[in-house]
C-alpha cells in the first residue's frame, strides 16, 4: 500500500520546488528591501531608479499589503469614461459640469469626508456665455473653504470665480501646485510638498496643500514613493456613481468617504497619464468592480484600473500615494 500524503503537510516533489522557489524570493527580495531601506533614508537614488522600482515590486510580491482592503487614509473620485457616458453627463461638455461638481462636494462634505482636492484646473469660467452658470458650484467651494484645494499649475491660474469663492487671495492653502517632477529616466517616483519661488514663500503642491487642509504636517521634502501595492488599487469610485448615491443613499457615501481624504481626478486612457513607481506591479482589473451586497439604492461598487497595459497610471493617483504615505505613516 503506498504511503499516505495529507496534502499541504508533506508536500509532493512539486511541492518542494516551489517552496524553495518561494524562499529564494524571500531572501532576494528582503535583500532588495534592506537596499531600497538604504536609499530611501538617504534621500536619493542616484542611478538606481530602476533597482528601487524592482524592490518595490517585489516587496509588494513577498509582504503583506497595507493598508488592508476597505481601510486607508485617502480615496479617489474618477471622471472616467464611464461617467461621461452616463445618461446624466453624455450630452454635458466638461467646460459646464460646475453644477454636478457642487452636488458631488456638497455629498461628499456631508458624508464626513476630512479635505477635498481638485486635479483639475478651472482656468475657464462660463459665466459670460451662461449667466450664473456656475453659481452652485462657487457657492459649494465658498461654504466648504478651508477643507477644498483647486489646482493650478505654474502657467495656468485659477479662473478669477473660482479664486475668490475659494478664498486663494488670504488663504495659501487654497490652490495647490500640480506640477509632477519625474526622475530622469521619465518615471515619477517623488512628489513634492512645496516648490520655491522667488516669491516670499514657497507655493504648496497639490499633495501638500490638502495634507495641510486635513491638519497633517507634511515633510519639508518630497515623498520618496514606495508602494506596497498598484497604485490603482486604491480605493478608487466613479464620479457618477458618487453622484448618484449623493441624491438617492447618502448612507453609502458616509460608509465610503467618512473620514478621509479625497483627490477628484480624471482616468482616461488619453488624459494626464505618467510612468510610476509601481511600473513592475500587475494593474488591477480594468473592469468595475461589483458593488456590496448591501449597497441599497445606489452602486458604489470600486473603478478598475484605466488603461492597465498602457504601463503608465492617471496622475491623480500618484498625487493620492503621496498624501496617503504621509497620512498613514508609510515615508519608508
Amino acid at each position: 500500500m503506498g504511503r499516505f500524503r495529507p496534502s499541504g503537510i508533506f508536500p509532493g516533489r512539486r511541492g518542494v520546488d516551489t517552496l524553495r522557489a518561494y524562499r529564494r524570493w524571500v531572501v532576494v527580495g528582503s535583500a532588495g528591501v534592506a537596499l531600497a531601506a538604504t536609499l530611501v533614508a538617504g534621500g536619493r537614488l542616484g542611478g538606481d531608479g530602476l533597482l528601487f522600482d524592482l524592490t518595490v515590486a517585489a516587496r509588494a510580491l513577498i509582504g503583506p499589503v497595507e493598508p488592508a482592503a476597505g481601510e486607508g487614509a485617502v480615496a479617489v473620485i474618477l471622471l472616467d469614461r464611464r461617467s461621461l457616458d452616463a445618461p446624466e453627463l453624455a450630452a454635458v461638455p466638461r467646460v459646464l459640469l460646475a453644477p454636478y461638481w457642487a452636488r458631488l462636494i456638497d455629498g461628499v462634505m456631508a458624508a464626513g469626508a476630512r479635505a477635498v482636492g481638485f486635479d483639475m484646473i478651472f482656468a475657464y469660467s462660463t459665466n459670460h456665455l451662461i449667466a450664473n452658470h456656475e453659481r452652485s458650484f462657487l457657492a459649494a467651494l465658498s461654504r466648504h473653504r478651508g477643507r477644498v484645494v483647486l489646482a493650478r499649475s505654474a502657467p495656468t491660474p485659477v479662473a478669477a470665480p473660482f479664486f475668490y469663492a475659494i478664498g486663494a487671495g488670504r488663504d495659501p492653502d487654497a490652490l495647490g501646485y500640480v506640477e509632477l517632477e519625474p526622475d530622469a529616466d521619465g518615471v515619477n517616483r517623488r512628489v513634492a510638498m512645496r516648490f520655491e519661488a522667488d516669491a516670499p514663500r514657497a507655493r504648496p503642491s497639490l499633495a501638500g496643500a490638502l495634507l495641510a487642509r486635513a491638519g497633517i504636517a507634511a515633510p519639508a521634502g518630497p515623498v520618496l514613493l514606495a508602494p506596497r501595492r498598484p497604485l490603482q488599487a486604491m480605493p478608487a469610485y466613479s464620479a457618477i456613481d458618487v453622484l448618484r448615491c449623493a441624491a438617492r443613499d447618502p448612507a453609502a457615501l458616509r460608509r465610503a468617504f467618512a473620514g478621509r481624504i479625497l483627490l477628484i481626478g480624471t482616468a482616461l486612457p488619453e488624459e494626464d497619464r505618467r510612468v510610476a513607481v509601481d511600473r513592475f506591479l500587475p494593474a488591477p482589473a480594468p473592469e468595475i468592480r461589483p458593488p456590496p451586497a448591501d449597497a441599497g439604492p445606489c452602486e458604489l461598487g470600486r473603478a478598475g484600473a484605466s488603461a492597465p497595459a498602457s504601463g503608465t497610471v492617471p496622475g491623480v493617483f500618484i498625487h493620492a500615494a503621496a498624501v496617503a504615505a504621509v497620512a498613514e505613516g508609510r515615508l519608508t
